[in-house]
């Protein structure tokens, strides 16, 4: 006599069985458990980018001041007392190793350390 082997599929979510009425190559047993799945899977993530959001959007706006009202030097000491946080930015344009410094971007302004000074400019995109 020969039997018939029907597949024994479990939802990632939940571990029950899934429904021979969903999709054969469903993972999931309803769309429901798919969602919170995925959404749990991404969720730690996208914690990480949101906070450091509110710091990428403090520094630019620091920035933006600055060149607004034509300064493009500033200390680092008077930086950070206006809340400007050396370790938020976008993304690293160049480094000089003979100077031994770094120019960070943050959108579309960059910044330069130089021991306890900061070059600060708008790049032209």
């Amino acid at each position: 006599m020969m039997e018939t082997h029907k597949e024994n599929r479990r939802c990632r979510y939940c571990d029950d069985r899934i429904p021979e009425t969903r999709n054969k190559g469903a993972l999931y047993c309803c769309d429901q458990h798919g969602w919170t799945f995925r959404n749990n899977n991404n969720a730690e993530e996208r914690a990480k980018i949101r906070a450091s959001e509110p710091g990428l959007y403090k520094n630019r706006k620091i920035l933006k001041d600055l060149i607004d009202k034509g300064i493009s030097e500033i200390s680092k000491k008077t930086a950070s007392c206006l809340g400007f946080d050396f370790n938020c930015f976008t993304g690293i344009i160049k480094t000089d190793p003979l100077l031994k410094t770094t120019e960070y971007k943050l959108f579309e302004y960059s910044f330069t350390v130089f021991g306890d000074l900061i070059k600060i400019k708008k790049i032209v995109i």
